[in-house]
């Protein structure tokens, strides 16, 4: 697209000298009409133009290879048919998911988006958002990077046509769509305490400012907690392998067996020794889980375990990448209804543009449980007597609710 259409006035009277591409004046030209006429012909209005006249316009636009300056035509009109498309992460899975949706219902309802990635830096996307009010668009699907940003504060508060994505930011009202946050973790949360874990690790990048990790972290603990489970939260850096291998190591003291345990093992190694307490009768492997954030912070972590396995671990994750079925046993997944979710988020900015007056709406989507064999439930293992070192690694559950 070229950036002289900002300044565009809608008459689109440049020349081909000035430019090497055909224009309305060109056509008229050739055709040997007046610029009206082209005009007409190209607006549908070729009741008050003549079989002959519609004929030479048709004939001169053939052999010119025109094509109408949209941007120009939409700006005289006041619908320029564009809306801006703002991604935090277009690497991320959930992001290339949704836009089919987004790209179909444009399709279907007459819209051109212009997708703009903003690598989840607040910078670029305050620069996009302004861009896209310079190039007239009609609407905005934001999925934001999450902190505050005056660019986006100043479009919630201006009347211009906005939804945001997955995520909401704190002091924009407007209309939102993504999915049922907190349904979806205390499902999860349910699921792994049904099937007998104990102790619950959520490990998620940087959550403060993102409001869908929020969601998901403070519903899954909160119902860890009221199922009787421990929980606990890990922060983790994608982007710094020594990150990834320190949340391993948490999670990894966790499913070994406390002192007592390895005194049962013992004991049951050496018969004629003496009988451990009762207490060291208790069973010795901990259940333990992680469920991911999202399936991009799980691929790092499955990478890291399949190089170093933790036996016993059960694995979760939100979203569902094709990958996931490709992992030994599989891993559980939540799956978001993304292609629904873009398609809703067309259907709310449509909605606005033309002209629909009504308080911020919230659509939300329920998640599918997709069951694989990484949390089924497994018989619990004998201990052999040889455990790994520092057995009594401490763990401070979370504080969060």
């Amino acid at each position: 697209m070229r950036t002289d259409i900002i300044a565009d006035t809608g008459t689109d009277t440049a020349t081909s000298t000035h430019t090497g591409v055909p224009t309305i004046n060109d056509v008229a030209r050739v055709a040997g009409v007046g610029k009206t006429s082209v005009s007409r012909y190209l607006n549908g209005e070729t009741d008050a133009l003549s079989p002959a006249l519609k004929g030479r316009i048709e004939a001169a636009i053939a052999a010119l290879s025109y094509r109408p300056n949209q941007m120009a035509r939409g700006l005289k009109r006041g619908r320029t048919r564009l809306i801006g498309i703002l991604l935090a992460d277009l690497q991320n899975p959930y992001s290339v998911a949704v836009t089919q949706g987004i790209e179909a219902a444009c399709r279907q309802a007459g819209l051109m988006p212009m997708l703009c990635n903003t690598a989840n830096e607040i910078d670029l996307q305050s620069r996009y958002l302004d861009l896209l009010r310079t190039y007239r668009a009609e609407g905005l699907i934001v999925n934001p990077v999450g902190l505050p940003d005056s660019a986006l504060l100043q479009i919630g508060a201006g009347g211009m046509p906005l939804v945001l994505l997955d995520r909401t930011v704190d002091g924009v009202d407007c209309d939102s769509v993504g999915l049922d946050n907190e349904r979806a973790a205390r499902q999860m949360a349910d699921h792994l305490v049904d099937n007998g874990f104990e102790t619950l690790f959520f490990v998620s990048e940087s959550f403060a400012s993102v409001s869908s990790r929020r969601e998901r972290e403070a519903a899954f603990v909160a119902q860890a907690q009221l199922r009787g489970a421990t929980p606990h939260t890990l922060v983790i850096d994608l982007a710094d392998p020594a990150s990834i291998a320190a949340v391993l190591e948490t999670v990894g003291a966790a499913t070994v067996p406390t002192r007592a345990g390895k005194r049962a093992a013992a004991a049951r190694a050496n018969p004629a020794a003496r009988a451990p307490a009762p207490a060291a009768r208790a069973p010795a492997w901990p259940r333990v889980a992680l469920l991911a954030a999202n399936g991009q912070t799980m691929l790092p972590i499955a990478i890291a375990l399949g190089m170093r396995p933790l036996p016993g671990l059960g694995l979760a994750t939100f979203d569902d990448p094709e990958w996931l079925r490709l992992a030994e046993s599989g891993i559980t997944s939540l799956r978001q209804p993304t292609f629904d979710i873009g398609v809703n988020a067309v259907q709310l900015l449509n909605a606005r543009i033309d002209g629909l007056d009504a308080p911020a709406r919230r659509r939300t989507f329920d998640a599918e449980l997709i069951v694989r064999k990484s949390t089924l439930a497994k018989p619990a293992r004998a201990l052999t007597g040889v455990l790994p070192d520092n057995p009594d690694a401490s763990l401070v559950p979370s504080s969060s609710s």
